[in-house]
């Protein structure tokens, strides 16, 4: 983890209780965590669906598939040919 910078500037919030952080955080998500003594803190995030969720909270699942994501352009890989005969068409 890198050092900390402190931004040290003081900010108005408007009549809607918005506070502009500036275009270098245009279009970025936060997590807002209001503490117990007043503090706010703002935490960057992702957004991941919720049908990928799974995979995130599970680290067994995530090394195999990173494993796999890896081995693609591996020169032990070897081509299986087509497995279009396989798949049936769910119409």
């Amino acid at each position: 983890m890198g050092a900390k910078k402190m931004i040290d500037v003081n900010k108005v919030a408007d009549s809607k209780g918005r506070i502009s952080l500036g275009d270098k955080f245009s279009g970025k998500q936060f997590i807002v965590e209001e503490k117990a003594n007043g503090e706010i803190l703002l935490k960057p995030a992702v957004t991941v669906p919720i049908q990928e969720e799974w995979l995130w909270k599970n680290m067994d699942a995530m090394k195999k598939v990173q494993t796999g994501l890896g081995q693609l352009n591996s020169p032990k890989r070897k081509s299986r040919g087509s497995f279009a005969k396989f798949v049936k068409d769910e119409k």
